[in-house]
């Protein structure tokens, strides 16, 4: 099979070589018409002028006139033809030689050639002229006529070689043809060169892509000095090549954080129900160690849901469905279902609401989940006996929503990691054995898929998170 290479330049350079093929063809019918006109005009006004001249004459019948024989001997010369002069009968009587007994005199015409300029008034014929000249001529014949009565007095006939017209031709074929050369060389160079770089650039794409499939992302192609079409394909392919690599990245640490998480409380369950089938955990204990192993299944089950929510978010290709909502009202609604907890860690409940609804337009369900995952953060974290303060208010066309707990500050550096796949900070992972570091992952996916933003801020043992939704009217 050819290479992209190889069957580029063999159709560049065949469609090069056709266009100067049909170029010299063409050049070469025009430049031989053009140069068998102007011999036919040539010839044609020598033949008239000196018909023109010699109808002066009283006979052309023994023409021995000196001041004759230079004359017509001087204009063939300058024309560079053969001048021929016969009378009636056809019997050249004078010729443009530089002698009065040249060869040629009292030779006769043939008498196709007469007999034409009788009947057209002129000849122009191509060939050799049998019995005068032995090569190959073009020739052009008019008839003498007396200045006095207009009677036929003999014939002229002025020729050239054909090869002078031929070598013409070929000089000028010649020429086109080394100019043709050069141009093809030149042409072949730049498109050797041309598509050499460009399947250079193809052939760093197919190692890449190969790269790929045996799972290596860092492969890169360099398009550098290359057309715009091939920059363009190899910038798309570097920033796919870095998306596949950072997704990857991200899916290894994915993996690895879920068999992190899965390892612990598989662990956990595998160890305590061995202890109490091989009789280690006493009888008696059965049913506390029940209720440890039913908590981490429960955790199990949250994070597995935990894991088909952010799959769900993050493959639906479909628009969220909005609708028109009273955020205060999802607020209140969703506060009420962490009652027993609140009062479990006996936490002051502030609320900050303006008295009239705050109508935003976004997708309830999600945002509700949102709420949910703040709220639930918010008091797991949240030290007994402190202030919970849930605030809303607005801001130009935005919506503004926060939750704030009071505990521990987390470290700054910390902050921009809370909302990465199963990231806890050091206290938090302390503090919480239930979790499994999605919750809020799952809140900056919904918000992000609306288009809204979620900042968080932790200052003097108070953390809040604030995130954003688009009101209207």
């Amino acid at each position: 099979m050819k290479s992209t290479f190889a069957r580029q330049f063999s159709l560049t350079a065949g469609m090069i070589l056709l266009s100067f093929v049909l170029l010299g063809c063409a050049f070469s019918s025009l430049l031989y018409n053009y140069m068998l006109r102007e011999q036919r005009s040539s010839l044609s006004t020598n033949a008239l002028a000196v018909s023109s001249y010699l109808s002066t004459e009283s006979s052309l019948s023994n023409l021995t006139d000196w001041d004759l024989q230079l004359s017509v001997s001087y204009g063939a010369n300058v024309s560079d033809t053969d001048v021929l002069i016969a009378d009636t009968r056809g019997i050249v009587t004078m010729c443009s030689c530089d002698q009065f007994q040249c060869s040629h005199l009292g030779l006769k015409l043939p008498a196709n050639i007469s007999d034409s300029i009788d009947q057209l008034g002129y000849v122009y014929a191509s060939g050799v002229l049998e019995g005068i000249y032995g090569d190959e001529r073009y020739l052009y014949g008019v008839p003498v006529q007396s200045a006095t009565d207009g009677s036929l007095m003999g014939y002229v006939l002025v020729s050239s070689t054909a090869k002078d017209v031929g070598a013409v031709i070929n000089k000028s074929i010649g020429l086109f043809l080394l100019t043709a050369i050069v141009v093809l060389l030149v042409a072949m160079l730049a498109t050797a060169v041309l598509t050499r770089r460009q399947s250079e650039t193809l052939r760093s794409l197919s190692r890449a892509a190969r790269q790929f499939a045996h799972g290596d992302f860092s492969a890169r192609i360099y398009a550098d000095g290359t057309d715009e079409e091939t920059m363009e394909l190899a910038t798309a392919f570097n920033n796919m090549a870095a998306s596949l690599e950072k997704s990857e990245a991200l899916r290894q640490e994915f993996v690895s954080n879920v068999s992190h998480e899965l390892k612990t409380p598989m662990t956990t369950i595998a160890g305590f129900m061995d202890g109490m089938l091989d009789g280690t955990i006493p009888k008696e204990k059965h049913a506390y160690y029940m209720r440890t192993v039913s908590d981490e299944v429960k955790r199990l089950s949250r994070l597995v849901r935990s894991m088909l929510d952010i799959s769900r978010l993050q493959s639906t290709g479909e628009e969220i469905k909005k609708s028109r909502f009273d955020v205060t009202e999802a607020l209140g609604r969703t506060l009420l279902t962490f009652e027993q907890k609140i009062e479990a860690k006996n936490l002051d409940v502030q609320v900050n609401m303006p008295e009239k609804e705050v109508w935003v337009m976004a997708n309830e369900d999600s945002i509700t989940q949102v709420i949910y995952n703040l709220i639930d953060n918010g008091v797991k974290f949240a030290t007994d006996g402190t202030p919970f303060c849930l605030t809303v208010s607005t801001a130009g066309s935005k919506a503004l929503i926060s939750v704030a707990n009071s505990g521990p500050t987390i470290p700054t550096e910390e902050l921009a990691l809370l909302f990465d796949r199963f990231h806890k900070s050091d206290k938090s992972r302390s503090l919480d054995t239930s979790g499994v570091g999605l919750g809020l992952y799952i809140v900056k996916t919904i918000l992000l898929s609306h288009g809204e933003d979620i900042t968080v801020t932790s200052r003097e043992g108070i953390t809040t998170f604030t995130f954003t939704l688009a009101l209207t009217k």
